[in-house]
């Protein structure tokens, strides 16, 4: 009787498979990612604009400043609108970089030292516009 369990547990475990990647055929011409591992899961679920993603990094740099070196909060550029686009979001983040650079370096916050670089890094790769996820930077809107 051992036997017969056995095969049949993997029987179901075979029509699970199956059905699974009859879901994922479905899904393959319909949707823009498919999730092969909880790897990218969290950025195809809650997948940002690249102006949302550096609204947020920039958000957290200021915040930091806020806490940590409050000096340096003087040397903030005027925020764009929350209708900003891409272009508006993108130069507004150089500016404050450029504003902060000076006295980042002295700071002594290692917190706003990485972020500052995060942002530096992320505006100095071309990829910028497909970029979804500022936790995966793998997980970015593919053409394949």
């Amino acid at each position: 009787m051992k036997k017969n369990r056995a095969f049949f547990s993997v029987g179901i475990i075979i029509e699970i498979w199956e059905g699974g990647l009859r879901n994922a055929e479905r899904s393959f011409t319909v949707e823009t990612t498919i999730i092969v591992d909880f790897t990218h899961t969290n950025a195809s679920v809650r997948a940002k604009s690249p102006t949302q993603i550096l609204r947020d990094m920039s958000k957290q740099l200021r915040k930091e400043i806020y806490k940590n070196a409050f000096e340096l909060s003087e040397k903030f550029p005027e925020k764009p609108s929350l209708e900003a686009g891409p272009e508006e979001e993108i130069a507004y983040t150089k500016e404050l970089l450029k504003a902060l650079e000076e006295g980042i370096a002295g700071c002594g916050s290692r917190k706003i030292q990485n972020l500052f670089m995060e942002m530096k890094e992320l505006l100095e790769e071309e990829t910028i516009r497909d970029i979804r996820s500022k936790d995966d930077k793998d997980a970015a809107m593919s053409g394949r």
